[in-house]
């Protein structure tokens, strides 16, 4: 086992985790944990643009050109790293972005834009000068 050194506190908990062995048998190349989540999230949707590669690629065999689609993908996907986070992570903070309220107070409260302002009346923006 080799000892890995971490660069920062926060490197700490982001191991990546990979399948390295099938039994007895060595795999000629890691294969990570979250690449194998994402071909499976990703196989049936892709299904028809397999399809119609096949239609012009690989003729008769829609599953084996479906499954490389499918594994050069998700293999990108696991290696992309946008904004510092993993693909997945970088989604799921995309989704929470589009879904939350974008005007909220230091609480967290939302805040209603127009008439219906939580301020009961207008601010005094009145400066006095002062003499001498």
């Amino acid at each position: 086992m080799e000892a890995r050194t971490f660069s920062s506190y926060r490197s700490l908990f982001r191991i990546r985790y990979a399948i390295h062995r099938v039994g007895e048998m060595p795999l000629p190349f890691e294969i990570p944990l979250d690449a194998l989540i994402i071909f499976g999230a990703l196989y049936f949707p892709l299904y028809p643009l397999g399809w119609l590669f096949s239609l012009y690629l690989y003729p008769g065999h829609p599953h084996l050109v479906n499954f490389i689609l499918t594994a050069v993908l998700s293999r990108w996907a696991a290696k992309a790293d946008p904004q510092g986070k993993s693909l997945p992570e970088f989604l799921a903070g995309l989704a929470a972005y589009l879904i939350r309220p974008k005007r909220v107070d230091l609480a967290g409260r939302r805040v209603a834009v127009g008439e219906r302002s939580p301020r009961r009346h207008a601010l005094d923006w009145r400066c006095w000068e002062i003499s001498e």
